[in-house]
């Protein structure tokens, strides 16, 4: 994922409430799978989500969306207090722009959600997925069950610090590097996109990082 998803445009689109929120990132995904030309089209194929391991983690498409808004979100995201929080303008399709008025938020909002970057972060997500698709779906669904070994092997660990936050960690000293040379990289990859997932779902590392 590049490092452009990660920054603030001008014309990003906020909202001071999830709910809102989804509603905005759930219209922005459908205008992109518009203008792609549908979800069977070459472009618009990443968004069908095929290879995400969602439900192997009871989740939904929506649980998926929220973690993404909840990285969006910041408490001092917008310096100068005002934020467009109206409908997607109809060609906004790159999650900037809106097609409507500006509000001005009240200094004391807890929470401020660019709803525009979490959709292009979203956005590559989804591409990536789409593009590893091959190698994560080779084997089947990714359970608990399937990336065992490979957990196993390169001892990884997940832990809470004292501020909450999630912290994803190998215990060096343990890994046996040459019982690792028989894992493929292939069920590494595997094993890493489905502890991503583990943290992504993971309401502290949501909430505290």
């Amino acid at each position: 994922m590049r490092m452009a998803e990660g920054k603030s445009h001008k014309s990003d689109v906020y909202s001071d409430d999830y709910e809102l929120a989804l509603d905005l990132l759930r219209e922005m995904v459908q205008l992109a799978i518009k203008k792609a030309g549908g979800v069977e089209s070459k472009k618009g194929k990443k968004w069908k989500f095929r290879s995400v391991p969602h439900e192997q983690f009871g989740k939904t498409l929506d649980d998926v969306y929220m973690s993404f808004l909840r990285w969006g979100a910041k408490s001092d995201e917008i310096d100068d207090k005002t934020a467009h929080s109206s409908e997607v303008g109809e060609d906004d399709t790159s999650g900037e722009g809106v097609g409507g008025t500006e509000e001005n938020f009240e200094e004391e909002t807890a929470v401020w959600i660019n709803v525009s970057k979490s959709f292009r972060r979203l956005e590559s997500y989804a591409g990536w997925m789409e593009d590893s698709s091959e190698d994560l779906m080779a084997k089947g669904p990714m359970t608990a069950d399937s990336v065992r070994k490979a957990w196993e092997m390169w001892k990884m660990k997940i832990s809470y610090d004292s501020q909450k936050r999630l912290v994803w960690w190998f215990d060096f000293e343990a890994i046996d590097l040459k019982e690792c040379k028989h894992i493929s990289p292939e069920d590494s990859l595997r094993l890493f996109v489905w502890l991503s997932h583990l943290i992504m779902f993971d309401e502290n590392a949501q909430k505290n990082g």
